[in-house]
């Protein structure tokens, strides 16, 4: 695998397609979005790496963070409401 950088899903920063690329070059999102590298969209959250198969682009979720907060993702900000005050779901 080669690190190749930070890349924007919204804009699709570098353009990365499927059917381009080395195997195994990796690029980090930098930012929330989605993209369709050509094989549909695909929601991208900030810290995923997407890994290039040698045929397409697939999503590897970040693996050093957390992916979700009591049901909520991306950057989470937790107010009381959400938190049941009697210990139920």
């Amino acid at each position: 695998m080669e690190y190749k950088g930070a890349w924007v899903p919204a804009t699709n920063t570098p353009t990365l397609a499927d059917g381009v690329g080395n195997n195994g070059d990796v690029y980090r999102a930098s930012a929330d979005g989605s993209a369709d590298t050509g094989h549909g969209s695909i929601n991208y959250f900030t810290g995923d790496f997407i890994i290039y198969s040698g045929t397409i682009w697939e999503r590897s979720p970040m693996a050093d963070g957390v992916m979700s907060v009591n049901g909520y993702t991306g950057a989470v900000t937790l107010v009381t409401d959400d938190i049941a005050e009697d210990g139920s779901p």
